[in-house]
C-alpha cells in the first residue's frame, strides 16, 4: 500500500503553496476556486492537497507537523536561512537527541497552528 496523498487546511492557500513552492520544493499542479484548492508534487512524487479552512476554520491539535528530513545539518541550517532572508520566521536551529541519534532541526510555524519541521540527522 502506498500513501497517496495529505490533505492540509489552511486559511489562506495561495501563502502555504507559496512557501511550499519557494522553500520546500513543491510544484504547483492545479488550482481550484477562488484561493480555495491547490495541488502541489514534491520532488519525490508526493502530492499534497491544500484547501481553504476561512469559512470554518479549525486549529490543528498540539503538537501536529509535517517533516521533512534532509541528507545533512548543513542543508537544514541553509534552508533556515533561506527562510530567513525571506521574511519568515522560524524557529531557531536546535540539535536533540532522539533514541541514540542526534538530529539538527528547527521547526516553522506556517499559520493555522501548522507546524513544519526540518530535520536532518547528525553524523556519526
Amino acid at each position: 500500500m502506498k500513501l497517496n496523498h495529505i490533505n492540509l487546511c489552511t486559511s489562506n492557500v495561495p501563502a502555504l503553496s507559496s512557501l511550499l513552492e519557494k522553500h520546500f520544493g513543491f510544484v504547483l499542479e492545479e488550482t481550484r476556486g477562488q484561493h480555495a484548492f491547490a495541488q502541489l508534487t514534491g520532488m519525490d512524487g508526493m502530492t499534497l492537497i491544500l484547501m481553504d479552512m476561512s469559512k470554518t476554520p479549525q486549529p490543528y491539535p498540539r503538537n501536529f507537523h509535517i517533516g521533512f528530513i534532509l541528507d545533512d545539518p548543513q542543508e537544514v541550517r541553509a534552508r533556515h536561512a533561506s527562510l530567513c532572508a525571506d521574511s519568515y520566521l522560524p524557529g531557531p536551529v536546535e540539535v536533540m537527541t532522539r533514541g541514540r541519534d542526534r538530529w539538527t532541526l528547527f521547526y516553522h510555524p506556517a499559520g493555522d497552528d501548522l507546524l513544519i519541521e526540518v530535520s536532518a540527522p547528525e553524523p556519526v
